[in-house]
């Protein structure tokens, strides 16, 4: 194998494990969200896990991840409490995520349609 040969592949070998270690880095920085959240109910856990939940990810991935909701104020809404509160206006809110599952047609699927995380106030 020429040199230029050997230097081209090992620089994609290199460029591989790059993207595997980011990847390892990712996971693992999830799932100690995800566990410090399911054991302290704390909010930036829940934001930290709330980064990495998006659209597509399955129901069951994110139950396992940070367990039942707190809360489902309807069918294919999902809400998880933290023990944190913030000031809106005059309120105090809960910081919470808010998961749903329904299309927009409000069709339950078993799949994030949309996630967002701040206040909760209802």
């Amino acid at each position: 194998m020429s040199l230029v040969r050997l230097t081209a592949l090992s620089l994609l070998v290199s460029v591989a494990l790059a993207g595997c270690r980011e990847e390892d880095t990712a996971a693992a920085s999830l799932a100690e969200a995800a566990a410090s959240y399911r054991e302290n109910s704390d909010a930036a856990s829940l934001e930290a896990v709330s980064q990495q939940i998006g659209p597509g990810t399955k129901r069951a991935e994110v139950e396992e991840l940070i367990g039942p909701p707190t809360y489902s104020p309807v069918e294919g809404v999902a809400m998880y409490a933290s023990e944190d509160r913030q000031k809106v206006g005059e309120r105090e809110l809960t910081l919470g995520l808010i998961v749903d599952y329904r299309d927009a047609d409000a069709q339950l699927t078993d799949s994030v349609q949309t996630v967002s995380y701040g206040p909760i106030g209802e």
